[in-house]
């Protein structure tokens, strides 16, 4: 069972990375493409790191309803946030993001 879970999840990755990083060149001028495509990698990396060791600590202390609660509400904060950005007319592009 969990060689057919790794498997399924190389399958998947192998379709979504490219999928993702594909869209970076739609959001980002050409001068900025290097450094986009960077922080891309370089923010999944951070999070593939971080998220296990945060997700441990909230289900050792809080347990695992709360680690299920915390992560369906960081969903909606960034619809929400989205929303509200759209309601308001931003159309941000990354390199307005990142202050360059």
């Amino acid at each position: 069972l969990l060689y057919l879970f790794a498997v399924l999840t190389a399958a998947m990755s192998a379709i979504a990375v490219p999928t993702t990083q594909a869209f970076i060149p739609a959001l980002v001028d050409r001068e900025y493409l290097t450094n986009a495509l960077t922080r891309n990698v370089l923010a999944s990396n951070f999070a593939a790191v971080l998220g296990p060791a945060v997700g441990g600590i909230v289900i050792g202390t809080l347990g695992v309803a709360a680690a299920y609660w915390i992560d369906a509400s960081s969903f909606f904060v960034v619809v929400a946030a989205l929303w509200v950005g759209a309601a308001q007319g931003h159309n941000l592009r990354v390199e307005q993001l990142v202050g360059e």
